[in-house]
């Protein structure tokens, strides 16, 4: 196994990788720096994309338009224009922001929030159906983080950070959320759970902020692996590559909130020869 950086670009706050199986690419948002980066299989950035707002989040419709979860909605590229049509409004509690968003099996939606004072369980969950309706479909989230599916989708990984304890909900085709369950609680660990995704024999990898860490979970909230990485600010991990063996890990610049970084804080790195494979993600709707 070996861990290496992925290209040069540097970002403020990495989050939300997403390997789109289509192009090959990687996309990945950072969400201070106001951008959308999307990467060839070298870690070439070709598309640098300013945003008008705080992004969260982004991925491509079925037909290749850039869909993005910034400021308090669900928007679309009108490429040729160059603005961003809103076709959702995700509307938070006072003093709470979007934080992360990720596609579910349906192609659907699913953005969770955040207190902006990370104090006090503010975030709502949602869920933007195909005819563009919105659905609250958990609450109570410090700071969301990481939401992920099963192979099969039956269920819903998803994190508050600040309690560092990831939760596992069950997740119907339609209609609400089962009954939560706590998977794993982090806090033994260090650092706090961030972005994470799920590999094709349903184990569940988790960036763990603040401790430099890849943990990987078996589908019983078990550990059984832990990779250490050059920074400690990792922040979400996606697998991606023609075969989708590589994982790819964003991180950030914890500057941001007040603590000094390190050497290699705000980059991108790949880990090649792990084994596992992942699941290809897919599009919007």
């Amino acid at each position: 196994m070996n861990v290496a950086f992925f290209g040069e670009h540097r970002l403020v706050v990495g989050e939300s990788p997403i390997w789109d199986v289509d192009t090959q690419s990687l996309l990945a948002v950072d969400i201070v720096g106001k951008k959308v980066i999307e990467f060839d299989p070298s870690g070439i950035a070709f598309l640098k994309l300013d945003t008008p707002d705080i992004v969260v989040a982004a991925t491509r419709d079925r037909t290749s338009r850039l869909m993005l979860v910034m400021g308090d909605g669900l928007f679309v590229q009108d490429e040729a224009a160059g603005t961003f049509e809103k076709i959702a409004t995700l509307p938070q509690h006072e003093g709470a922001r979007l934080n992360d968003a990720k596609i579910d099996r349906q192609g659907r939606f699913v953005a969770v929030g955040a207190d902006a004072a990370m104090q006090k369980p503010l975030g709502v969950l949602f869920r933007v159906e195909h005819d563009g309706s919105v659905d609250m479909i958990a609450d109570g989230f410090t700071l969301g983080n990481g939401p992920c599916w099963s192979p099969d989708g039956s269920k819903l990984y998803i994190a508050d950070s600040v309690a560092k304890q990831i939760y596992a909900y069950d997740y119907p085709t339609s209609g609400p959320l089962g009954e939560r369950s706590l998977f794993a609680d982090t806090t033994d660990l260090g650092g706090i759970p961030d972005g994470a995704t799920v590999s094709a024999d349903g184990s569940l990898w988790v960036a763990l902020c603040g401790a430099g860490k890849v943990v990987r979970y078996d589908p019983d909230g078990n550990i059984q692996q832990t990779i250490e990485m050059p920074t400690a600010w990792v922040s979400s991990v996606i697998f991606g590559g023609p075969a989708l063996d590589r994982i790819y890990v964003t991180s950030l610049d914890p500057v941001v909130v007040g603590v000094p970084g390190d050497e290699h804080c705000g980059r991108l790195f790949v880990i090649e020869g792990e084994g596992a494979t992942g699941i290809a993600e897919p599009r919007a709707f």
